[in-house]
């Protein structure tokens, strides 16, 4: 498992991240909060441009979160590898 530490904001679409810590007040962790963003979240980039909303899923909820938020979200991105092709599943 590999991982890099970024801004929510820089993630591209479709990448998996954990969300480690956030910059600004208290009041800005109680709205993230309200949302149901928490440190220790993993969250899905739904969509994300790099301009305007980006887009997360978590637990199959889409929250939409201004740009200017999602740039004060440090998340870990996550790779869990491919899955061994030799391995069976039942």
């Amino acid at each position: 498992m590999t991982s890099n530490i970024t801004y929510l904001s820089t993630v591209k679409t479709n990448k998996t991240v954990k969300v480690i810590s956030t910059l600004g007040c208290n009041k800005f962790k109680e709205r993230l909060l309200s949302m149901g963003i928490k440190i220790g979240d993993i969250i899905k980039v739904f969509q994300n441009h790099f301009h305007g909303p980006v887009i997360v899923i978590k637990e199959n909820n889409k929250i939409i979160l201004g740009y200017g938020i999602a740039n004060k979200i440090i998340v870990n991105e996550v790779n869990y590898g491919k899955k061994n092709k030799n391995c069976i599943s039942r």
